[in-house]
Order: C-alpha cells, then structure tokens, then sequence
C-alpha cells in the first residue's frame, strides 16, 4: 500500500511510514482489531482448557469440537474483514491515482498485451463501473475472458490424464462462448461512454489476437478461426474436439 503522506511503498503492519515518519491510519485500525481479535481467541481457548477439565470422554470431546469451530468462525470472518479492508484500499488508490492508471491501461492497450491490461485491472480493483474508469468497461470485461481462455488453452498440454484433457477442453468451449459474448453484449459491455468507435476496434484487435491463439495452439485453419464466433457452442465444441488431439 502507499503511505497517504509522501506516497511511499509501506506494509499494512507499519505503524509509521519508513519514509516520512507520519502515521499509517490504516495500520492502527488493523493492529488494534487484531489486538481484539486475539483477546477474543484466546479467551475461548483459556475457557475450552477449562471445560474442558470438567468434563471426561465423549462430553469433553463434544465440548472441544464445538468450541474450535466457534474458532474457525472467528478467523473466517477476520480473514473477510481483512480482505475487505484492503480490496477497499486499492480501490481507493485506483480512485486517487485514476489519471496515472488509465495511462497505464492504454499502454498495455497500445502493446496489444491484453495479459496484463486485465491483471493490472484486477490488482486495483478496477471494475470500469466507476465514473473514473467507465468507458474501459467493455474492454475490462472482454479481457478478464482473455485471459481465462488463455489458461484454458495453455493448460491443454500440461494434461496428463485424458479425463483432464477433456476438462480442459470444456473449458477451452465454455469460454469461447462466454468471450464472444462479453464482445458484443451490450448488457454485459457497453455503456454510452464506451460505445466508441476506438473501444470496437480494441475489441476487434483482441477478438484476432485469440483466433492467432486458436490457429496455433488449437490446429483449427485461420478460415475456421474466422467462423468459430458465428457457430454454436455444439459446433465449436465439435470442432475443437476434431482439431486437437490428445497425446499420451
């Protein structure tokens, strides 16, 4: 996280920025719940000890389990609380440095390395449903299925088992499906401030960097590629199924 002072590099855990010496807000709040959390644990531990010597065979077992659960509850929700708090501040830190960011984004855009376009967005949170990041909407959809149909394709060679080549396969199926449909969906993709002329011809570069994709690590010819988004999901799977074959 950065330091909302000088802006430097500092962990959840520094009570005082390391470079200019202010305050972490942030890390008060964590330390003092964390301090409540652990009284809260070890309160229930020191009363499960002590029922625990009350108690004898199945009654003292019950009495334990029961109580390590109620623990489990308790690190359940600290582990949420703790995600909560730092996917709030990296949206946060989306929202101050916007301008910053979208620079980022439109070089990744400009390089085509639509790979790391949708890391980067999911790093900070950036959904495109803020005023700051709207119109990269379509485009942060498409790519988030990029890149998932990108493992899908990559993990079809490391599948050591002819069950899960057929997994994998599925998967390759079901998220062509799903990336065709982020492209066009306009429920899913367009708002009126990324319906642009410049947003369509991103997603069309993205939709031929895929078929470049299929062409070369699916064996299907580039004039199937081409036909892959107006087929049914049955058909593409049928010829996926065809094109790439399973070696021992």
């Amino acid at each position: 996280m950065k330091c909302q002072y000088c802006g430097g590099n500092l962990s959840l855990e520094a009570e005082r920025c390391p470079h200019c010496g202010e305050l972490n807000i942030h890390a008060q709040q964590h330390i003092k719940d964390m301090h409540r959390y652990q009284g809260a644990f070890e309160s229930t531990q020191s009363h499960i000890y002590k029922v625990a010597r009350n108690y004898s065979g199945i009654t003292a077992r019950a009495v334990i389990i029961s109580a390590l659960l109620i623990l489990i509850v308790i690190f359940a929700i600290i582990s949420a609380e703790m995600y909560s708090i730092k996917y709030g501040m990296r949206e946060r830190e989306a929202g101050r440095k916007a301008k910053q960011f979208r620079e980022q984004l439109d070089e990744y855009l400009a390089e085509e390395n639509y790979l790391a376009f949708s890391t980067f967005c999911d790093s900070y949170n950036i959904s495109g449903y803020s005023d700051a990041f709207e119109e990269y909407r379509p485009i942060i959809n498409a790519s988030k299925q990029y890149t998932y149909l990108y493992r899908d394709i990559m993990q079809l060679y490391t599948a050591d088992e002819d069950y899960i080549f057929e997994s994998r396969l599925d998967s390759v199926g079901r998220g062509l499906e799903y990336f065709y449909k982020y492209m066009d969906d306009e429920e899913y993709s367009f708002g009126e401030a990324a319906d642009t002329e410049e947003t369509r011809q991103i997603l069309a570069q993205m939709e031929e960097s895929m078929r470049a994709l299929l062409i070369v690590y699916c064996n299907i010819t580039e004039e199937e590629a081409l036909q892959l988004k107006e087929m049914s999901p049955a058909k593409r799977m049928v010829l996926l199924e065809e094109s790439i074959q399973y070696e021992e």
